[in-house]
């Protein structure tokens, strides 16, 4: 059982880690003027407000 709990976080944890998106290199994309929908299809949807 203890195994099994094991295998299943390294594997979550590798799965995050894998889908990440590189937001350095998408963010230089943005340019002045563009629309909200515009970063959104560039960057996704965000994933929190503040």
């Amino acid at each position: 059982m203890k195994n099994l709990i094991i295998i299943l976080t390294i594997t979550l944890l590798a799965a995050c880690a894998s889908t990440k998106i590189n937001y350095a290199q998408e963010a230089s994309k943005i340019e002045l003027g563009m629309t909200k929908q515009a970063v959104i299809s560039l960057l996704g949807t965000p994933k929190k407000l503040h």
